[in-house]
């Protein structure tokens, strides 16, 4: 399955790819506005080695060079910003989401199950309803009397639907 790329109808992209295409796009942008400003910088040395009478061809054709790798540096310099912005931030969110309190404890005493739990293997809903937080609408069993489902010890099951169908929400109902 492949989709068509917005930015060039008649190319398709494949799914694995399109989530590539805008940082390349990106420095393909990025690259040609650097090169720019190092074709002026090149321009402006050479105009200077040229046209001034004290410069002498050894020193005209290093600062040439010299204006030539301002490209080059320039590029690299803004990509190591770029990816060292990048890495900074992943670590960020890293420390960000280590200091979020818990939700719950792991192990709740009260609601512990017993000992030889499970001893068949039978997973039944009756009437289960949930909903994210109080207040909010029911996401599973809407209906007056919830959602029954009785699965035998060895019975495959599969759980399918569209997008906003439930199925999500039927796993969280089970973890």
């Amino acid at each position: 399955a492949t989709t068509c790329n917005p930015l060039y109808p008649t190319i398709f992209t494949p799914p694995s790819v399109t989530p590539t295409v805008a940082p390349v796009a990106s420095n393909r942008w990025l690259a040609l506005r650097l090169e720019g400003l190092g074709a002026i910088i090149v321009l402006l040395a050479s105009l200077l080695a040229v046209c001034s009478d004290s410069v002498s061809a050894g020193l005209g054709g290093l600062s040439i060079t010299y204006a030539l790798s301002v490209t080059q540096t320039l590029n690299w310099f803004v990509r190591m910003n770029s990816d060292c912005e990048t890495q900074v931030v992943a670590a960020e969110r890293v420390a960000e989401y280590a200091e979020i309190e818990s939700e719950a404890p792991s192990i709740v005493e009260g609601y512990r199950p017993p000992n030889g739990w499970p001893s068949q293997g039978t997973i039944q809903f009756k009437g289960t309803t949930m909903r994210y937080r109080p207040g909010m609408p029911l996401v599973l069993g809407r209906g007056q009397k919830g959602l029954d489902v009785a699965i035998t010890p060895e019975q495959k099951v599969g759980v399918v639907g569209r997008t906003g169908a439930g199925k999500s929400s039927l796993l969280l109902v089970l973890l």
